[in-house]
């Protein structure tokens, strides 16, 4: 895969897996909802990719989520 593509399926990953964290925060039905859809979205990068960004996308969205 080109290295253009795949910086931009983990940008758009963390993004996304970001967003879903931040409405698992403020829903209170869909808690649990949109934690697993987070935890899917990360899953986007190893099955494009490799484990390797897979893990750089995860620390990635762990390093945003505190912001």
């Amino acid at each position: 895969m080109d290295k253009t593509k795949r910086v931009a399926y983990s940008g758009i990953s963390a993004a996304l897996a970001v967003i879903s964290l931040y409405l698992g925060l403020i829903s209170f039905k869909g808690k649990i909802t949109f934690l697993s859809l987070a935890s899917y979205i990360l899953a986007i990068p190893i099955i494009v990719s490799n484990i390797y960004t897979g893990f750089l996308v995860s620390v990635a969205s762990d390093i945003l989520s505190f912001f």
